[in-house]
């Protein structure tokens, strides 16, 4: 779950990675969003709230037994994500604004 302005959701992307990684999980799927409080008309920055899931995997199981390349890869691959998505919702409030 991640309150307030988009400018610092990456931290709540981070955040779930950290603790699966401790607990031998790792995000399998695309991230996705839920807009619970979207930017719109006179919707102040920190209003907002966006809930973030994504699916979950074994270590082993999801990064071809626990391959670091693999790990490095689907990192990098869900921080693209995160970035795009900021970028889109950046741009679709402006539009609203």
């Amino acid at each position: 779950m991640h309150d307030g302005a988009y400018d610092g959701i990456d931290a709540a992307y981070r955040s779930p990675g950290r603790w699966l990684g401790e607990h031998g999980q790792v995000l399998s799927g695309p991230a996705e969003e839920s807009y619970l409080v979207p930017p719109g008309p006179g919707v102040a920055p920190g209003a907002l709230r966006t809930a973030l899931w994504s699916e979950v995997a074994e270590r082993v199981a999801a990064a071809g037994g626990g391959d670091p390349a693999h790990l490095t890869a689907a990192s990098a691959l869900l921080r693209e994500l995160a970035g795009t998505e900021r970028a889109a919702m950046r741009a679709l409030a402006g539009v609203r604004a």
